[in-house]
């Protein structure tokens, strides 16, 4: 968050789609709650008893973040995102590893750099991966604990999410993804998590979609500061195989 608010050429892509974002948060949330928070109440009164009245507010709140997220990730806001992510990226020297999935230009800033993609940046839509996200719904019934099992729960599905530009630039199989992501849970559980957590705040949390894309930016550079000074981790995880 620091790094995306002192970094104004970064901007751009955020400020360009807030009007928009704004109505889809808006309309998302006055909806959810003036229809579905009551019968929310009404079902976690059984499981929570007095406390139905705020776990429903955090369970619309949830509801809603997956909502606006899901919307926005995938008909509003992606090239977006990932040109802020690919813009850290050059702004920390990294424009090799960019110019493998998209053209660059000469420009004053990164994001005035970036050209067209040469490879295509959006995520698939995966049917299995959205059924888990379902799936997880039901933890929000335990009483107490069961919000937090629940962003617990999201954050493990969506971290790995945070890195899928970063994959892609790096032209890894999905036998390297798969022995990346699993030797490295723990750290994409607690990032996803975060970014679970600020999605949960009404409005603000377009804010934070922005802010993710540049912390998975940030974390690849030091990944790549990392392997730069040891061993290979593309070749190292191709003769393990």
């Amino acid at each position: 968050m620091i790094h995306f608010i002192r970094h104004m050429h970064l901007w751009p892509p955020f400020l360009k789609r807030i009007p928009k974002l704004l109505i889809l948060s808006t309309v998302v949330l006055t909806f959810l709650f003036v229809f579905t928070y009551l019968p929310h109440v009404a079902i976690l009164i059984f499981f929570h008893g007095p406390l139905a009245w705020i776990n429903a507010a955090f369970m619309v709140l949830n509801e809603a973040a997956m909502i606006i997220t899901f919307v926005a990730e995938n008909f509003m806001v992606e090239e977006g995102l990932v040109d802020v992510f690919d813009a850290v990226l050059l702004d920390h020297g990294l424009a090799p590893l960019v110019a493998t999935a998209r053209q660059l230009k000469d420009a004053p800033t990164s994001v005035k750099a970036l050209g067209k993609y040469t490879k295509s940046p959006y995520l698939r839509f995966s049917l299995s991966l959205t059924v888990k996200f379902i799936l997880t719904l039901p933890l929000n019934f335990i009483p107490l604990v069961g919000p937090f099992l629940y962003i617990i729960a999201q954050g493990y599905l969506c971290g790995p999410l945070a890195h899928y530009r970063y994959f892609q630039l790096k032209g890894w199989t999905p036998k390297q993804e798969k022995k990346w992501k699993r030797d490295r849970a723990w750290a994409y559980l607690g990032f996803g998590a975060t970014h679970i957590t600020f999605q949960l705040f009404p409005i603000l949390s377009i804010f934070f979609l922005f802010t993710t894309a540049c912390g998975a930016g940030l974390w690849a550079v030091e990944i790549e500061r990392e392997r730069e000074g040891g061993p290979d981790e593309e070749e190292r995880l191709c003769h393990r195989f």
